[in-house]
């Protein structure tokens, strides 16, 4: 039996400054899951990463979670109070990993800072 598990991230809450909103992540259970984040895009093909990497550089660690037995986990993060975010868009994506497997890129997302 066959069984594809998609790794995937989204945008809970609104991302303004002063904010924080909420990155939830899903993948197969029991992954170590790490978010990068960039004010950069990229797409670069990179099969040793896990697929296709979304984020560019420089690109910092968002956080990082272990996901559950269904598979979810969730990043929370703050928006600094600084004005000159307004209209920037932050590129994520979630990397998932497991001793003994191939890592698993997410595709990206864009997070528009309100």
């Amino acid at each position: 039996e066959l069984q594809v598990v998609e790794t995937g991230i989204i945008q809970q809450g609104v991302a303004a400054p002063g904010s924080t909103f909420t990155l939830r992540l899903w993948g197969e259970p029991g992954r170590s899951a790490r978010c990068f984040g960039s004010w950069n895009s990229a797409f670069v093909l990179r099969p040793d990463l896990g697929g296709v990497l979304r984020v560019g550089v420089p690109a910092w660690l968002l956080g990082q979670a272990t996901l559950d037995a269904q598979g979810r986990g969730a990043v929370t993060l703050r928006v600094p109070n600084d004005p000159n975010l307004s209209g920037r868009t932050l590129h994520a994506q979630l990397q998932t990993t497991a001793t003994g497997m191939n890592p698993v890129l997410s595709d990206g997302l864009d997070v528009a800072i309100q």
